[in-house]
């Protein structure tokens, strides 16, 4: 039998990273789809090919959590802890946190989690998805740590102490709407104190919506010349507008390969193509004036030069939406050789850079490289999002590669098929049903005294 670890004494090679990545993608692929045990195995795989891959650790540490196995997963986070290499600090020392909790070192959970709200706050763009399990932890703490009286299978605790906790809940809501576990415990907590629950308002992430970016002003490079047809932009449109307004430059990879020209839907006149080239002239015509913008296609042999490869620029929006319009459509998927190209289209290192690519298939050439090379441009401070015509069941390769290309560069994977819709860092897999508060009782009698001095109190000083 093997044993798998978190970090061994030997160095890998940069050809075993990249067939580590592509395994663990496929693990993250089955985890989304509920297949846990093939998770499972890929991650254990991925861990046998590169040892150090701390993301298919944390994936197993999930996990072995997940399904109860606390002390596998105490092992497995040690190792991972012990490691200088992690490339995932804020998620290793939030399980840390979670274990500390499973084991009942309360003091130590509160001591990492109050310190990870603090670095994920220390960064240009926050971490909600940590803050918000953060968050629920410390009112799940809150509980925990509080002068509980054990009746009847229930905890019996102070109201003060669940009015702090459903506060914390709430945070954490604001922060992540989607946080299951967060909202079982705020439901909760509504439920004892007799409250109704308040309208959760998301913390917005960035600080601008698309409709008030426009509203800083346009020129005429950008309005009426661009055209496009209202009626085939997908659903995932907004996300996108959004994401582009992020940039300083912005460039658009076009997949142009052969299986574009395949219908959008059985019967449909409209094609793959013709949907880019309506998302790709929305993009162009209401991204904010003062994004530079370029567009590189992807198709044709491999080994060539992309047809189309423009220059991020200002005031070139309805040249490129012209030159989108013109190629043709023709060839295999060479991602990777569009992929290389791409520092060479943007003008500043110290811009911020994106790239939208909007595709329907996976690298044709060499795939095992893609991987590899989308971590570089992540190295280098491009961030790549990735919109796919594809279905994720019917295409799970191509997914674990799409999943890939976005994950190491910080960008998101999002779907043309509304059956499909894909959140922003939905191949983040989380697990936190052991952070789901047990059955509790509000202890009246020390409600009650607590009321009456407060009322003691506030009679005390009255100045009549």
């Amino acid at each position: 039998m093997m044993l798998l670890f978190c970090f061994p004494p030997q160095s890998t090679t940069a050809q075993s990273t990249v067939k580590a990545n592509l395994t663990y993608y496929k693990g993250i692929s089955s985890l989304k789809r509920g297949k846990m045990g093939n998770a499972m195995r890929f991650f254990k795989q991925t861990l046998r090919e590169h040892p150090r891959h701390n993301a298919a650790c944390l994936a197993i540490i999930k996990l072995h959590l997940a399904s109860g196995q606390d002390k596998k997963a105490a092992r497995m986070l040690a190792a991972l802890y012990q490691s200088e290499e992690s490339q995932t600090p804020l998620e290793r020392d939030y399980y840390l946190a979670h274990l500390n909790i499973v084991v009942q070192d309360y003091n130590a959970a509160r001591k990492h989690l109050e310190g990870l709200v603090r670095k994920a706050y220390d960064v240009d763009s926050p971490n909600f998805s940590i803050l918000a399990r953060c968050y629920n932890a410390l009112g799940y703490l809150n509980v925990l740590q509080s002068p509980n009286k054990e009746k009847e299978g229930y905890l019996v605790t102070p109201s003060q102490v669940l009015e702090r906790s459903r506060i914390m809940f709430e945070e954490a809501l604001k922060y992540n709407t989607r946080n299951t576990s967060a909202f079982s415990n705020y439901t909760t907590m509504n439920d004892l104190l007799g409250i109704s629950p308040n309208f959760i308002e998301p913390y917005a992430q960035y600080n601008l919506l698309p409709e008030e970016m426009e509203k800083k002003g346009t020129t005429t490079d950008i309005s009426t010349e661009i055209l496009y047809e209202e009626d085939l932009l997908p659903e995932e449109t907004r996300p996108l507008l959004e994401h582009a307004q992020l940039y300083d430059e912005l460039l658009l990879m076009i997949d142009v390969s052969g299986s574009m020209r395949v219908p959008l839907k059985k019967g449909s006149a409209s094609t793959r193509f013709d949907v880019m080239q309506t998302l790709a002239g929305y993009i162009l015509e209401k991204t904010n004036h003062k994004v530079r913008m370029g567009a590189v296609s992807v198709g044709g042999d491999c080994g060539n030069s992309p047809v189309l490869h423009k220059k991020v620029d200002k005031n070139n929006r309805i040249a490129l939406a012209k030159a989108i319009r013109a190629v043709h459509v023709d060839g295999h998927t060479p991602v990777n050789d569009a992929m290389l190209l791409v520092p060479d289209l943007f003008r500043s290192k110290r811009s911020k850079r994106g790239i939208i690519l909007i595709t329907d298939g996976m690298e044709s050439c060499n795939p095992n490289e893609t991987c590899e090379l989308a971590a570089w441009l992540g190295s280098e401070g491009i961030t790549l999002h990735v919109l796919s015509f594809l279905e994720e069941k019917a295409h799970p390769e191509e997914y674990s590669s799409y999943t890939c290309m976005a994950a190491t560069t910080g960008g998101t994977l999002s779907s043309v098929s509304p059956e499909e819709k894909i959140e922003a860092n939905d191949y983040q897999f989380i697990n936190e049903e052991h952070l789901i508060l047990p059955p509790i009782k509000i202890d009246t009698s020390l409600q009650v005294r607590t009321m009456v001095a407060d009322r003691q109190l506030s009679i005390g000083n009255c100045p009549f």
